[in-house]
């Protein structure tokens, strides 16, 4: 079911090319535009991604492949494109560094190495980088458009909220025989963290979740952004 994309195949350039067209265009256009243009506009965005999220239920219930196990938000990616959805209704700091930390590296990978987890179709493809293109686009769109900014030792902090999201995940795999989040199973693709059979594997995800949150703590801060 799974469909790798190969990295500079021209299926990955257009991904590519459209991924930085959306993050990048929004605030360039923005740039001198009222302030009321720009919330409409981060509105009008936001709806845009929860629409087609949505639809993706849809389209997938209809072609059959729509699964309890499988199909429910619970990935960090798949919260974090909810958050840059609803960012922009309801923005708030914590909202913006849960999407920042949850959102930015997972978001990275998955653009870099896109895997569809659903199979192939132009819809789904579509669907892929307009959810992960979207989590780089709307932190872009509140750090710049917004002026939004991370709070000192918020790397951290996010980490420790994240812990107990983790549990309730795992209860849920548990229920539902998911994999939601890699907790029941380690992921197939190679990863120099994902070390040792299960639970152990688990502490080495901990440790790589740490380090990006760390790094891209580290970013921001070079950019001034904290």
């Amino acid at each position: 079911m799974h469909y790798a994309i190969p990295p500079g195949s021209a299926e990955w350039w257009i991904g590519i090319a459209f991924s930085l067209a959306f993050i990048a265009l929004p605030p360039y256009i923005l740039r001198d535009t009222t302030d009321k243009t720009k919330l409409g506009t981060g509105k009008a965005i936001g709806a845009f991604i929860l629409l087609v999220i949505i639809v993706q239920h849809f389209y997938l219930l209809n072609v059959g492949k729509w699964h309890l196990r499988t199909a429910l938000p619970l990935h960090l990616c798949s919260i974090s494109v909810i958050l840059a959805g609803i960012i922009h209704f309801k923005p708030s700091q914590g909202l913006f560094e849960l999407l920042v930390y949850w959102g930015l590296p997972g978001a990275f990978h998955s653009l870099i190495t896109p895997e569809l987890t659903h199979g192939f179709s132009t819809f789904l493809f579509a669907e892929y980088y307009i959810a992960h293109a979207g989590i780089f686009s709307m932190a872009v769109f509140a750090t710049t458009v917004y002026g939004m900014k991370l709070r000192k030792n918020s790397w951290f902090k996010v980490w420790l909220f994240t812990q107990p999201v983790l549990a309730v995940v795992g209860i849920i795999n548990y229920l539902t025989g998911g994999n939601y989040m890699y907790l029941s199973e380690k992921p197939i693709a190679e990863n120099p963290f994902v070390i040792g059979d299960w639970p152990w594997y688990i502490l080495g995800l901990q440790l790589a979740g740490l380090l990006h949150f760390a790094a891209v703590y580290g970013i921001f801060y070079l950019f001034k952004k904290v």
